[in-house]
């Protein structure tokens, strides 16, 4: 059997599900199938290294836009290469293509989002595309997989013919972590200004993720435990166009340090030596940065809906993400209780034994391979 897998996001800097797709193909144990991994640019050294060494072909299909790449260079190459099953791992999926697809729907966000919460004309054409292609994806598709129980039932509630053909297969996140080195690291927090104990989250102009609830939640905290702790919110890209700068700088709130783009072992240094993570996201499909800081060592503050209770567990203090108030309150408590952290350092780690890329992997191998034909 040949398994084709749109590789599109797998190209350049990787980000959520481009993430997860590479994990999940760096994890995969084949015994008697092939894989070619359609890609429309130049993969990282190491991802060519790890899918060369497994055998994996890499074919390399040049597009000028990602509407391009999907409806039409994708299905040309999936036909001339005689592939069996098409694995696309982004929500979206060829319409027309020569053999079943396997559709990984991370979330149905998208679908209920105004377009005027989108960024800019870039993500207002995404949101368009994702809201025209994603039911006919889930309709078209031979098997849907999701990333959490949360996904399945909101997808399930959007899409009522995928109640037959859908699964769950978690994300993870990698165990073995690497970060800056004793020198490394003192120069980055020199250079960025971290020099105090900090409060770390995630920045993003997304407005469901909720950046300006901490920053609000942040400036009400008392003024000793302000001048004490900095907040620094990381992956925060396209900041100094976004209301939550303005709305800094209008109150002249001091002590947040904002990068806009950090690498892997700078985000994973930034977990290990903050105080805590504060994540009040509205929505997610999943929520790996919750892992992230589990496997750092990092006390998590995470929202109490969608699927952040379902990955949290009981190794997170759970808040109200639409009470700034709570977030506030709650922030300070764990501030201010050091055997609370600890306790929830201890199950987080306990909570990290659910979720494994190589169980994940496994599990979507044989959904591939039974849409393919071949029975386990």
């Amino acid at each position: 059997m040949r398994i084709g897998v749109d590789g599109n996001l797998l190209c350049g800097k990787k980000t959520g599900m481009g993430i997860v797709a590479a994990s999940i193909l760096k994890n995969l144990e084949l015994d008697d199938a092939e894989i070619a991994i359609f890609v429309p640019g130049k993969l990282d050294t190491e991802l060519t290294e790890i899918f060369k060494e497994k055998n994996f072909e890499i074919v390399n299909c040049s597009s000028a836009n990602y509407f391009k790449w999907e409806q039409l260079v994708l299905p040309k190459a999936v036909k001339k290469y005689n592939i069996d099953v098409l694995w696309c791992p982004y929500n979206t999926a060829p319409l027309k293509v020569s053999c079943p697809t396997v559709v990984t729907v991370h979330d149905v966000i998208y679908m209920s989002l105004k377009l005027k919460e989108a960024s800019s004309l870039y993500k207002k054409a995404g949101l368009i595309y994702r809201r025209t292609v994603v039911p006919q994806a889930v309709k078209r598709a031979k098997e849907i997989v999701t990333i959490s129980n949360y996904a399945k039932k909101d997808i399930c509630e959007s899409f009522p013919v995928a109640k037959d053909k859908i699964q769950v297969i978690y994300n993870s996140t990698d165990f073995e972590v690497c970060r800056l080195n004793p020198d490394e690291e003192h120069f980055f927090f020199k250079k960025h200004k971290i020099e105090k104990p900090y409060i770390l989250g995630f920045g993003s102009l997304e407005s469901r993720k909720n950046s300006m609830g901490l920053i609000k939640a942040y400036k009400r905290l008392n003024q000793e435990l302000r001048d004490k702790y900095q907040l620094v919110l990381f992956g925060f890209r396209g900041y100094k166009e976004s209301k939550e700068y303005a709305y800094i700088k209008e109150n002249k709130i001091t002590n947040i340090i904002v990068l806009e783009y950090v690498s892997d072992e700078e985000k994973n240094s930034l977990y290990k030596n903050s105080i805590m993570f504060v994540f009040p996201t509205f929505s997610e499909g999943f929520g790996i940065p919750i892992l992230e800081a589990y496997v750092n060592g990092t006390p998590v503050i995470t929202s109490n809906v969608t699927s952040l209770p379902e990955v949290a567990g009981n190794a997170a203090v759970l808040i109200d993400p639409h009470n700034t108030d709570e977030i506030c309150v709650e922030t300070e408590r764990l501030l201010m209780n050091e055997d609370k952290r600890s306790d929830l350092i201890d199950k987080g780690k306990r909570q990290l034994d659910k979720f494994d890329w190589k169980k994940s992997a496994k599990e979507m191998y044989g959904i591939l391979k039974e849409a393919g034909g071949i029975e386990e």
